[in-house]
């Protein structure tokens, strides 16, 4: 089926705004906010404090058109369908996109403008300082909680084991405060990871170092996050904690999540210990309980939350019901689910689990056959 040039820019248009309606008219009024300040800082640094009257004239004239250009851009290029509170550095090298364009546009579009009032020099100074501060207000949230006054935490947490299972740990603490964990860094044996920076967290030596690191970074908890250790390891580390007098917990594994498992961390067993071989997850059995099944998952719009709805919905449920108490991230998600849902339902319940009658009503409405809580 054909579809003319004005349905296929009006359709784009309409997935460009996709999204929460509040939450994207907040974002583009935060955003002509720092085009705003972005003009007048250049402005003010091109006539070094003191622009002339018909150089402001002429910027106030034609402010509408440029700030409209830079939205119009976020949105054609889905700026604001962006989760920023899981922003990541590509997320923020996709916003450099739309500012160059549209930089640049503004900048070829005035070079043809005769008797202009509005230096070319202000336009690139402009366009650099509208970048960074659509990315702060962007990730604000990110940002304030890794300021020292911004941090709720109250213990400060070792990720030892920066693979997968430590990073998705990192990024959880990161962004949900109330775990009421800071993470400090990670201890790592890979030496390709020595010394580099992991969501923004250094990784600070080897299990050899641990103790050292413990002192010298003040750590009160140490969290196991290595897929498959051994015993040897594990042992080595809770020896290394206990003379420290430091309490150490056990990240499951991923394969704990998909089956069931709530635990963030855990208290270290036996079983860890003792170092048994590592358990091989038949997907045959995963997917024969999962398929045409009604699955619901709570905390849904966290990291690991949302990672475990995208391993489930590959088994194909009947319905996957996703719960957590933060509508926009839940709307986010489901945004991001709905083109690889096939033929599963997906439904958003927008609850607190600790209400005790609302989460009963949702059970009784939907009889879920699997709960996964996160």
């Amino acid at each position: 089926m054909l579809h003319s040039p004005t349905t296929t820019k009006r359709n784009a248009l309409r997935r460009s705004l996709a999204g929460d309606p509040i939450h994207i008219a907040a974002a583009i009024v935060l955003d002509v906010l720092v085009v705003a300040v972005a003009y007048a800082a250049a402005l003010l640094l091109r006539f070094d404090g003191s622009v002339p009257r018909e150089n402001a004239v002429f910027a106030a004239r034609v402010f509408p058109f440029i700030a409209a250009g830079y939205v119009l851009a976020n949105m054609l290029l889905g700026v604001y369908r962006t989760v920023w509170a899981y922003g990541s550095i590509g997320d923020i090298l996709a916003l450099f996109r739309p500012v160059l364009l549209v930089t640049l546009l503004i900048f070829t579009i005035n070079f043809f403008v005769q008797d202009r009032d509005l230096p070319r020099s202000v336009v690139l100074m402009a366009g650099a300082l509208v970048f960074p501060g659509m990315a702060m207000v962007k990730m604000r949230a990110r940002l304030l909680t890794r300021l020292p006054w911004g941090a709720t935490a109250s213990r400060r947490l070792l990720i030892v084991g920066a693979g997968r299972t430590g990073q998705l740990l990192a990024r959880e603490l990161q962004s949900d405060p109330e775990l009421n964990y800071q993470p400090v860094g990670f201890i790592d044996d890979d030496p390709r990871k020595l010394h580099t920076r992991i969501h923004g967290l250094l990784v600070l030596g080897t299990v050899g170092h641990l103790e050292q690191v413990i002192r010298k970074r003040d750590a009160e908890v140490v969290a196991i996050a290595i897929a498959h250790a051994s015993g040897s390891t594990i042992r080595e580390i809770v020896g290394v904690c206990q003379r420290l007098s430091v309490p150490v917990r056990m990240v499951p594994g991923f394969d704990h999540w998909v089956h069931g498992g709530h635990d963030t961390l855990r208290d270290i067993t036996l079983d860890d210990l003792l170092g048994r071989d590592p358990v091989q997850i038949d997907f045959a059995a995963c997917s024969q309980s999962v398929k045409d099944r009604v699955v619901l998952v709570t905390g849904a719009a966290g990291s690991i939350g949302s990672e475990l709805c995208r391993q489930l919905l590959s088994f194909e449920p009947r319905e996957l019901h996703l719960l957590d108490n933060n509508e926009s991230g839940l709307f986010d998600l489901s945004l991001e689910l709905t083109p690889i849902a096939g033929q599963t339902l997906l439904r958003l319940w927008v609850a607190n689990v600790v209400d005790d009658q609302r989460i009963d009503s949702i059970f009784a409405r939907i009889r879920p056959e699997q709960k996964h809580r996160i």
